[in-house]
């Protein structure tokens, strides 16, 4: 009969109760009858009853066990549970001592537990033991296994730590599609899609380009969101759409003549003061990579304003003079002159010239009167957002308005 002299421990029924499980590994629980049942279970002596977890199980030094013959104990056979147990049936006290088989390497404790997602990728989880401080190198998101030719990641991994052994749980997931939305029109008028991937960013779908990108668990087993664009629609015109825009319709800067007695002229400025109104406006979106596609040279944009100088010599030879600028004024006409008679009057802005002298109203300014045309007030393109290959966008606007006609 086996026995643990130490202790004096005597095998109940001269064997224990042998588990094989699964891939190679056993499990023995003793039963032992202590002769010290007095004394023994003191904390000074419990030690002899029940070694460290750990112990092998033909470890004399650590566990005193004899046994009669050779071949008795198991290989790589640790103690992982020992303790004091009423037997009710035998109206008494055993020690059990359970062991089981434990190496510094991960074995499967069971076989793999394989389910499929609703969106049927493939999820399989692993339990392995070993002893404690056992090393583990696998990387969450890095680490890939083969399972019947699909190739699945290290998804997590939760260690069970206790002196007796380690546990490990692996969840190994296939990478693939999540989700995928149906296509939708953004604020930006390009139909756009939204796919998520898990662990390995996938190919995009027919037609569409990758614009934006958002990583969860970027340390670990990633999830992938791609927002892609529909390739026709960064080609493309969009249709145009009506809207209104203020607009302030240019003044204007002209002469005229006015009779002040028989034979009296005076000529002199006549000036119109700018209107603000809103006109209808037609605005056409596109979307380019070539920004200069701007006609720059098409946009109603004058560049500078109307300038008038009135000059000429008065009474007792007197010279008069003067300049002023209309801002957005244009100018109707050049301007006009006027000489003095020796006999009679003749006026240049109400100022009397002397007989045989010319007095001038000369206005300079634009002469293209938008009034009453189609004009472009706007033709920009600003960058817009960079598709994940790098290439920038450019939201080109061409914004073109009917400007009422000028009342009579």
């Amino acid at each position: 009969m086996a026995t643990q002299h130490t202790s004096n421990l005597r095998i109940v029924n001269g064997m224990p109760a042998a588990d094989k499980l699964w891939n190679g590994r056993w499990r023995l629980e003793f039963f032992c009858d202590p002769d010290n049942k007095v004394e023994g279970w003191y904390n000074d002596n419990i030690d002899k009853w029940i070694p460290a977890f750990g112990a092998l199980q033909d470890h004399a030094i650590e566990n005193g066990w004899e046994y009669d013959s050779t071949g008795v104990a198991y290989d790589n056979m640790r103690l992982v549970k020992g303790g004091v147990e009423y037997i009710s049936a035998a109206n008494t006290h055993y020690v059990t001592l359970a062991y089981e088989t434990l190496t510094s390497s991960w074995v499967q404790e069971k076989d793999d537990t394989v389910t499929y997602s609703e969106n049927g990728l493939e999820r399989v989880t692993r339990v392995s033991v070993a002893l404690p401080n056992t090393a583990y190198t696998s990387v969450v998101g890095t680490t890939t296994i083969d399972n019947d030719g699909t190739t699945l990641y290290l998804a997590s991994r939760e260690i069970d730590e206790t002196d007796a052994k380690w546990t490990l749980t692996e969840q190994w997931a296939e990478a693939g599609k999540l989700s995928e939305t149906e296509p939708a029109t953004g604020t930006n008028r390009i139909r756009q899609k939204v796919v998520v991937w898990q662990g390995v960013e996938g190919t995009a779908p027919t037609g569409y380009v990758g614009a934006s990108r958002k990583t969860d668990n970027i340390e670990g087993f990633p999830t992938i969101t791609i927002t892609y664009y529909l390739s026709s629609d960064l080609s493309q015109e969009f249709p145009a759409y009506t809207t209104t825009v203020p607009f302030t319709m240019p003044g204007t800067v002209d002469w005229r003549s006015s009779n002040l007695a028989s034979g009296t002229q005076n000529k002199m400025l006549e000036v119109s003061p700018p209107v603000s109104t809103l006109c209808e406006a037609s605005v056409v979106d596109s979307y380019t990579t070539n920004a200069d596609l701007v006609d720059i040279d098409a946009v109603y944009q004058p560049n500078y304003w109307t300038r008038v100088i009135i000059e000429g010599i008065g009474l007792n030879y007197y010279p008069f003079s003067s300049t002023s600028t209309y801002v957005n004024h244009i100018a109707l006409s050049s301007g006009t002159n006027s000489t003095g008679p020796l006999i009679g009057t003749e006026f240049i802005q109400g100022n009397r010239l002397f007989g045989g002298t010319t007095g001038y109203i000369r206005i300079d300014g634009p002469t293209y009167d938008p009034a009453g045309k189609t004009i472009i007030i706007n033709d920009n393109a600003d960058p817009i957002f960079t598709l994940l290959d790098g290439t920038q966008y450019y939201k080109r606007t061409v914004t073109t308005i009917n400007v009422p006609a000028r009342n009579s």
